[in-house]
């Protein structure tokens, strides 16, 4: 399953909005969803383990490169 981190920067209120309405869709159906990793003053992070299908859904400036995406992290977590 694809792995993609999700940035919000908190001065975009559509941004916010968009991954708000998107985590009450797609939380329950992902196999990873990290907690808030920024510091929620400026930006949210999350990063994510999930469906293609929900990485399509997401406005694509809220998605940004990351060690996580790229493999390169495993928060603890094996490679499938």
């Amino acid at each position: 399953m694809p792995r993609f981190t999700i940035r919000v920067d908190v001065d975009e209120p559509a941004e916010l909005r968009a991954v708000a309405e998107w985590m009450d869709r797609w939380e329950p159906k992902l196999p990873f969803l990290s907690e808030n990793c920024g510091c929620g003053c400026h930006v949210y992070l999350y990063d994510v383990e999930g469906p293609e299908e929900a990485m399509a859904e997401l406005p694509g400036v809220v998605l940004t490169d990351s060690d996580w995406s790229r493999g390169e992290w495993s928060r603890g977590r094996q490679p499938e």
